[in-house]
C-alpha cells in the first residue's frame, strides 16, 4: 500500500517534496523492521540526503532521519559509528 502511495506522491508531487520523503522514510523504517537493515540503512541514507537539500540540517524531519540511521547503524553492530550518529544528533537537537 505505501508503495503505491509512494508511486502517486512522486507522480503528483515530485521526489522531493515533503510529504513524499515522509513516505519512504516510513518504507525504510519498515524495511528495516523487517529484518533487512542494509537496504533500510540505503534508503534512510537516501532520505537523509533529500531532506538535507530541501530543509536543511536542522529541520526536525532532517534530524528524524538523522536518528532513524543512528538506530540502523546500532542494529548492524557498529556500534561506534552508531554512537558517532547519537551524538551528532543530540548536539543539533540542543542547537535547535
Amino acid at each position: 500500500m505505501f508503495r503505491d502511495v509512494l508511486d502517486k506522491e512522486i507522480h503528483i508531487l515530485g521526489p522531493d517534496h515533503q510529504h513524499t520523503l515522509e513516505t519512504r522514510y516510513e518504507i525504510a523504517r519498515m524495511i528495516g523492521e523487517q529484518g533487512d537493515l542494509a537496504r533500510a540503512e540505503a534508503m534512510h541514507q537516501e532520505v537523509l540526503n533529500a531532506r538535507m537539500r530541501a530543509l536543511g540540517p536542522d529541520h526536525p524531519d532532517t534530524l528524524a532521519s538523522r536518528h532513524r540511521i543512528a538506530c540502523v547503524l546500532a542494529a548492524r553492530g557498529r556500534a561506534p559509528e552508531a554512537e558517532a550518529a547519537f551524538r551528532e544528533v543530540l548536539k543539533a537537537r540542543l542547537r535547535v
